[in-house]
């Protein structure tokens, strides 16, 4: 049986692809990221009433923690809404 090695976040410079696992996430594997599972139940209108990625990205705009983005990515960070939620879902598949 072959062994594999643990993935960890030593190196924060590596990026989140070679940090997490890869490919065929969800039950009919339609999604290859992390990223992109927690993305789905996220602008899914039946689970979290987000009707786009704009829509999500006013809700972590308007969120206790909105400053803990703008810290982190700089206050330009709450400007660009894909972006915000390209980081807050990068931040969920590395939790």
């Amino acid at each position: 049986m072959a062994s594999c090695a643990p993935k960890t976040a030593h190196n924060t410079e590596d990026s989140g692809v070679t940090l997490v696992p890869q490919g065929g996430l969800f039950w009919d594997g339609r999604v290859d990221t992390l990223q992109e599972q927690a993305l789905g139940p996220l602008l899914n209108s039946r689970e979290m009433a987000n009707a786009s990625a704009d829509q999500a990205a006013a809700k972590l705009r308007r969120s206790g923690y909105a400053s803990r983005f703008a810290q982190l990515f700089g206050p330009g960070i709450l400007d660009q809404p894909h972006r915000l939620l390209s980081e807050a879902m990068l931040a969920i598949a590395r939790y």
